[in-house]
C-alpha cells in the first residue's frame, strides 16, 4: 500500500511541475492574444472582438492542458513505475517523499549531483541541515554531503560525514566501501583494511570491489607485491573480475614480471575492463617505465 501512496505523490509532483512549465507558455500566448485583440476592442468597440477573446481563452486552455500532459509524460518518464526518487530510490526509501520545501530542495540537490554539478549539490545538501529532519533523513543527508566531499577531493570531510551518517543508522553497504576509499585517499591503508575486515563479518555485497580498491591503494604507494595479493585473491574468487585482472597486469609489471603482466593485460581487455583506453594508457606507461629501468625478467613471480 505504501508503494502506491508514494507513486500517487510522485505523479502529483510531476503533474505540478508540468503544469508550471505549461502555464508559462499558455500565459504568454494569452497575453499576446489579449493584448492584440484587446486594443482592437477598445479602438473599434466591436462586439465580435469579445467573442473572439472568449474563443482565444478556450483555445489557450485546451493548449495548456495538452502541453501539461506532454510535460507530465516527460517528467514521469524519468522515474521507474513505483519509484519516488529519480535516483537512488532504493537507497533513500521513504524519506523526502512529501511536498515540503525540504523535499523539493533534496530532489533538486540530487538532480545537481547526478548532473555532475557537485558543488551546487553540496551547498543544497548542507542547507537541509537547517530544516527539521528525522534521524533517518539526517543519515541520508550526511551520506550525500560525504559523497559530494569525496567527489570534489576532500576525503577527511567525507569520512567524518560518513561516520555521522552511520551514527543515524544509515547502514547501507556502500558506506564502508566509500569510507575505505577515503582512508586510501588519505594514505591510511591500514585503516582501510580494518574497515574491510569489519565488512567481512557483515557479508557485504561489495567485498570484491573492496579488494580491488585496496590493491589500487598499494599500487599508488608503488607496492606491487602487496597489491598483487589483493588482486589475485579477487581473481581467484571471480570478484570484480575484469578490474582484478587489470590490477594483476599493473602489479606484475610493477614488480618487473613483464610476461605475467602482458598475460593479465590481455585477459583484462578480453573480459571488458572498464575504461579500456585509460587502462591501456596506464599499463603502457608503467610497462615503459619498467623497461627503461632495464631490471626485469620474463617470469619473476
Amino acid at each position: 500500500m505504501n508503494r502506491f501512496i508514494r507513486r500517487i505523490k510522485r505523479n502529483l509532483i510531476c503533474l505540478k511541475k508540468a503544469q508550471k512549465k505549461s502555464a508559462r507558455i499558455a500565459i504568454s500566448v494569452m497575453y499576446i492574444a489579449f493584448l492584440f485583440f484587446g486594443l482592437s476592442y477598445f479602438l473599434e468597440d466591436s462586439e465580435e472582438i469579445t467573442e473572439i477573446l472568449l474563443v482565444i481563452a478556450l483555445f489557450v486552455l485546451i493548449v495548456d492542458i495538452f502541453i501539461t500532459y506532454c510535460y507530465y509524460i516527460i517528467e514521469r518518464s524519468n522515474y521507474r513505475f513505483f519509484a519516488f526518487h529519480k535516483y537512488d530510490d532504493e537507497l533513500i526509501g521513504n524519506n523526502f517523499t512529501g511536498f515540503k520545501k525540504k523535499d523539493k530542495i533534496f530532489s533538486t540537490a540530487l538532480d545537481e549531483l547526478f548532473s555532475k554539478r557537485v558543488k551546487n549539490a553540496l551547498d543544497l545538501f548542507i542547507s537541509l541541515k537547517d530544516y527539521e529532519l528525522s534521524d533517518s533523513e539526517k543519515g541520508i543527508v550526511h551520506f550525500y554531503i560525504a559523497r559530494c566531499y569525496q567527489l570534489i577531493g576532500f576525503p577527511s570531510n567525507a569520512l567524518s560525514n560518513y561516520e555521522t551518517a552511520l551514527s543515524f543508522n544509515f547502514n547501507h553497504n556502500l558506506v564502508p566501501l566509500f569510507m575505505s576509499r577515503c582512508c586510501g585517499d588519505m594514505g591510511e591503508i591500514d585503516k582501510a583494511i580494518e574497515i574491510f575486515n569489519e565488512t567481512l563479518e557483515n557479508k557485504n555485497e561489495y567485498i570484491g570491489i573492496f579488494k580491488t580498491d585496496i590493491g589500487r591503494m598499494y599500487l599508488a604507494e608503488n607496492n606491487g607485491r602487496e597489491a598483487l595479493k589483493w588482486f589475485l585473491d579477487a581473481v581467484e574468487k571471480h570478484e570484480d573480475y575484469s578490474n582484478a585482472l587489470g590490477g594483476c597486469a599493473i602489479a606484475y609489471t610493477l614488480i618487473h614480471d613483464l610476461e605475467s603482466g602482458e598475460k593479465y593485460y590481455k585477459k583484462a581487455l578480453l573480459n571488458n575492463i572498464s575504461n579500456p583506453n585509460d587502462f591501456t594508457s596506464y599499463y603502457k606507461k608503467i610497462q615503459a617505465s619498467v623497461i627503461l629501468d632495464g631490471n626485469h625478467s620474463s617470469n619473476n613471480n
